[in-house]
C-alpha cells in the first residue's frame, strides 16, 4: 500500500492564494480516496499540534505532531514523522531532510520579483527553493509560465515537473452576501473592483493613476479594493476627487467576496508577477468582465476571455476600463467567455491529476527496485 503524508503546514496560516490550493486539493483528495480508483492509498495530515484541521476529511488521518510550529517545526519535527510515507507539501516549503517528496513551488516571485518582499524572507526562499526543487522526487506548480520560472532559477530538468491548476469551483460552496454593498455604500453595476494589498506587485496604484485620467472622460464610478486596510490610500497623494472614489473593504468573507464579484462593472487585476492569478478566474466564474494584466502568467490563465494591457501604463488601463464600460456588447461577450474558460478548472480533476502521477510515480519506482531473475547457463 502507497502511503502519502501530507504536509499541513498551510493550515496555520492566513488563507491566500496558495493556502486555497492546499486546502483545496487536500478535501478533494480526501473525496477521492472513497473511489476504487484509489482504494489502495493511505494518506494522512500532518500538522503542527498548536494547529487546529479546519477541513472536513472523512478518509484522510490527522495526526497532530511535535511542539514546535511554522518553519521549524516544517524543518525540524516533520521530517520524523511517518518516514515511509511519500510526503507531499502542497504549500511553497519543504523539509530539507527528507528525500521521498512531492513539492509544490507556485512562483518563483522572491527572485524574479524579490523587491516586493522583506530582505529575511526573500534569502530564506532563494536558499531553499533551489535545494529542495533539486532533491525533491516530484515538483508541481500551478501554470506552464511558473514551470519555465522553476526550471530557470532552480536549475532543474523540465521532466520533472508537473503543472496542476488551481481550481475555481470552491466559490460554488459560497452564499452571496450582498450586504456588504450596502455597508461600503455602492450599487450594482456601479464599481470597479480590485484584489489585493498595496504591494508594489499588486501594482493597485496603476488602477489608481488610471482613475485620475478618466476624470476628465466624465467615468466617475468608485473603485472597491478587497484585501487592504480601511483608509489605506489616505495621505497617498492623490487629487481629493481620485481619492474619495476608492472604497478600502479590508478583508471579507468569501459570501461578500462573491457578492462584490458578481456586481462589479469590471474586475481591474494589474498584478505585474502572479504564478496564477485566482481573482482573474474567480471574477470570469462569477461573471465579472476581466481587464487584467499581459505580464507574466496571465496571458495563460485568462486565454481570450479578459482585456489585457501593460500594467505599468495608466494610459493603458484606462482605455480598456473606457471601452468596456462604453459597450454592453463587449460585457457580455467577455462574461460569456469568461465563465467558460472558469469552469474548465475544477478542484477535482487537478487533485486527480496530482493523485495519479503520485500513483505513476510509486509504480515506476517498484518495478525499478525488482531485480531481473538470472539465468544459470546450462
Amino acid at each position: 500500500m502507497l502511503k502519502v503524508l501530507i504536509n499541513g503546514r498551510f493550515l496555520g496560516q492566513k488563507l491566500t492564494g496558495v493556502q486555497r490550493f492546499a486546502s483545496e486539493i487536500t478535501t478533494a483528495i480526501d473525496r477521492l480516496l472513497d473511489t476504487p480508483a484509489y482504494a489502495g492509498l493511505d494518506v494522512k495530515l500532518a500538522l503542527p499540534n498548536e494547529v487546529a484541521c479546519s477541513l472536513k476529511l472523512d478518509r484522510i488521518e490527522v495526526l497532530p505532531q511535535g511542539r514546535l510550529k511554522g518553519n521549524l517545526w516544517e524543518q525540524a519535527e516533520l521530517p520524523f514523522v511517518a518516514p515511509d510515507a511519500l510526503l507531499l507539501n502542497l504549500g511553497s516549503t519543504a523539509p530539507f531532510a527528507r528525500r521521498s517528496q512531492v513539492i509544490t513551488i507556485h512562483d518563483m516571485a522572491t527572485f524574479a520579483n524579490g523587491q516586493n518582499f522583506s530582505r529575511a524572507f526573500r534569502l530564506w526562499y532563494r536558499f531553499l527553493l533551489p535545494r529542495i526543487a533539486r532533491t525533491a522526487s516530484q515538483i508541481v506548480t500551478v501554470s506552464n509560465f511558473s514551470a519555465s520560472e522553476i526550471v530557470s532559477y532552480c536549475g532543474v530538468r523540465w521532466s520533472k515537473l508537473m503543472v496542476v491548476r488551481n481550481g475555481v469551483d470552491h466559490m460554488d460552496r459560497v452564499t452571496s452576501d450582498r450586504t456588504v454593498l450596502d455597508r461600503l455604500g455602492v450599487e450594482p453595476g456601479n464599481y470597479l473592483f480590485a484584489v489585493g494589498n498595496l504591494s508594489l506587485n499588486k501594482n493597485i496604484g496603476a488602477v489608481v493613476k488610471a482613475l485620475d485620467l478618466l476624470r476628465p472622460e466624465g467615468i466617475a464610478m468608485p473603485l472597491v479594493v478587497v484585501g487592504t486596510k480601511q483608509d489605506a490610500f489616505a495621505g497617498g497623494g492623490l487629487s481629493t476627487d481620485v481619492a474619495n472614489r476608492i472604497i478600502s473593504a479590508g478583508y471579507v468573507a468569501d459570501s461578500q467576496l462573491r457578492a462584490l464579484y458578481e456586481n462589479a462593472a469590471a474586475l481591474t487585476f494589474m498584478s505585474i508577477y502572479e504564478g496564477w492569478g485566482i481573482p482573474a478566474i474567480e471574477g470570469m466564474k462569477l461573471g465579472c468582465p476581466v481587464i487584467a494584466s499581459n505580464s507574466s502568467v496571465m496571458p495563460e490563465t485568462c486565454g481570450d476571455a479578459a482585456l489585457l494591457c501593460d500594467p505599468h501604463d495608466p494610459a493603458a488601463i484606462a482605455g480598456q476600463i473606457q471601452m468596456l464600460l462604453s459597450s454592453p456588447d463587449l460585457a457580455n461577450r467577455l462574461r460569456d467567455k469568461g465563465q467558460e474558460r472558469a469552469n474548465q478548472f475544477k478542484w477535482a480533476t487537478s487533485a486527480k491529476s496530482l493523485l495519479g502521477m503520485i500513483v505513476r510515480e510509486h509504480s515506476a519506482t517498484q518495478e525499478a527496485q525488482v531485480i531481473p531473475a538470472t539465468t544459470v547457463p546450462g
